[in-house]
């Protein structure tokens, strides 16, 4: 597979200001059939919820290794069979791998859990996984997905759908588990995608200032250089991450070339934030 992998991470200001850690991860993974990424957004009212974003994103990195659909059929009923076992691969293994962390822990009670899920496990996740022929995209919670030149702006309302729920009990929760959407996924055929891009909410800055193309035709460390160039100029109040796939194939068809601007940094220190 031609495709071009990179990312990008850094801490809000916000963050800075108030001496937390980031509390964005990822995680992706490549090799020459199969390309997967994860993104995680720990809550900001948590303690120490990078520590929950960096476990999930590493554990649903290597979940989302061990997932196997074979193209058999193109339809759409087909289609929704694999969202369906994902979803449900995805819910039960991290609900479980939670639980474990905490039986690990020797956490028995229920306020200990709830304490601990609160302080630790509070996180978005976001991921896609190519292949050959289907490209995956999902999300448990809010984020920024971009597929093509659409863009996906996941807003749950302050109120994300955090898949740690799912250990907590109903009582406790304003809504029972069995009610949230934990993983909203879609599918594509690869060959009518040429770029996916997952990302945290603290992108959405970069969306308002029609920046988006910036992310795309990078080269290794390049576009974690234009985050750091745009946080000189205070644009993130909030940790900010993504990565970024290119189909090269479909950008060679398309007779696009996406190279480094030489004046990236004069034009970005030109905007008005």
């Amino acid at each position: 597979m031609n495709w071009n992998l990179n990312s990008a991470l850094i801490i809000g200001r916000d963050h800075e200001l108030a001496k937390k850690n980031r509390q964005d991860a990822l995680s992706f993974f490549k090799e020459k059939d199969k390309i997967i990424g994860v993104v995680c957004d720990g809550c900001g009212e948590s303690q120490f919820s990078e520590i929950g974003s960096s476990l999930l994103s590493i554990f649903t990195l290597n979940l989302l290794k061990q997932i196997e659909y074979e193209i058999t059929e193109s339809s759409l009923s087909f289609q929704e069979h694999i969202k369906i076992l994902i979803k449900r691969q995805l819910e039960t293994e991290i609900t479980r791998f939670i639980q474990k962390t905490m039986q690990s822990l020797l956490i028995e009670t229920t306020i200990e859990e709830i304490d601990f899920i609160k302080d630790y496990f509070l996180s978005t996740i976001l991921f896609f996984i190519i292949n050959e022929h289907l490209s995956v995209v999902g999300h448990c919670g809010d984020g920024v997905i971009i597929v093509n030149k659409d863009i996906y702006t996941i807003n749950q309302t302050g109120s994300p759908h955090y898949i740690s729920y799912k250990c907590i009990p109903k009582e406790v929760l304003d809504k029972r588990s069995s009610e949230l959407d934990f993983f909203n996924i879609e599918m594509y055929p690869t060959d009518s995608v040429s770029q996916i891009v997952i990302g945290s909410d603290g992108l959405e800055p970069i969306i308002n200032a029609n920046l988006m193309d910036h992310l795309l035709g990078t080269q290794k460390r390049q576009l974690q250089r234009r985050f750091n160039l745009w946080q000189e100029q205070k644009m993130f109040s909030d940790d900010a991450s993504c990565i970024v796939a290119e189909n090269l194939n479909q950008i060679v068809e398309h007779g696009k070339e996406y190279q480094a601007s030489e004046n990236f940094a004069k034009l970005v220190r030109s905007i008005k934030l």
